[in-house]
């Protein structure tokens, strides 16, 4: 049976450190950016979780469907997952230096997840089995193999970040900000997206220019469609 520990990232969720205390009176819990090279950071860095209740279980859980935790599942000691989470601290980049990876902020996944394959999914779930979490209102989730799980070691080399790996976060953070754009414009959300991609490919400017060029197609369609206008685009 899965044991399940909580992965909050303190700059997301800024009161899970207090709030531990308040769900349980002597909380199991590390900052893992303590014994690293970013320890000035710990406070705002990744927080892991071993709930000891059900009730602790119960708020984590409520925390993962509301995108402020990731949950984390498998059968091996609480030490080792935390000592898996600590290589993960820095991540390795194409032609670039190493850099800080975020791995405990959920919606780095969310836009992951489709992108890897299986030696990634083994170096990211460590000797977990499996962990989701739900980025604006879509749960994701990244399992392996039991079997990998339980033969996990201790990895020498950080995770690379490959260009299709970025490529994914990219269009994951596009897609939502253009799906936003359409629920707010109420306008059909593919109508956006082809704006936004005939926009990208005839010029060359950057993702915000973009995003403002098609926010302000939605302004202009919006404000001078008529209702049979409206109900021709959405046909």
């Amino acid at each position: 049976m899965w044991i399940s520990r909580f992965l909050v990232d303190l700059s997301l969720h800024k009161e899970a450190l207090r709030r531990i205390f308040e769900i349980e009176p002597a909380p199991r819990y590390q900052l893992l950016y303590l014994q690293t090279d970013q320890h000035e950071q710990a406070n705002v860095g990744p927080l892991l979780i071993d709930p000891c209740s059900p009730v602790a279980h119960r708020h984590y859980k409520e925390w993962v469907q509301q995108g402020l935790a990731i949950e984390l599942q498998g059968q091996q000691r609480f030490e080792s997952v935390a000592e898996h989470l600590k290589t993960l601290t820095m991540v390795e980049r194409e032609r670039a230096p190493l850099a800080l990876f975020r791995y405990a902020d959920p919606r780095l996944y969310a836009g992951l997840e489709s992108t890897l394959n299986v030696h990634d999914l083994r170096r990211l779930l460590g000797p977990n089995d499996r962990m989701r979490s739900v980025v604006s209102g879509q749960t994701w989730t990244l399992q392996q193999d039991s079997m990998e799980a339980d033969s996990y070691t201790p990895a020498s080399a950080p995770f690379r970040l490959t260009r299709d790996h970025l490529q994914g976060i990219d269009e994951w953070r596009s897609q939502t900000m253009l799906q936003a754009l359409a629920e707010h414009y109420a306008l059909p959300v593919e109508h956006i997206i082809g704006w936004y991609r005939e926009i990208r490919t005839k010029s060359h400017n950057n993702e915000q220019a973009c995003l403002e060029h098609c926010h302000r197609l939605a302004r202009n369609a919006r404000n001078s469609v008529t209702s049979a206008h409206l109900e021709e685009i959405t046909s």
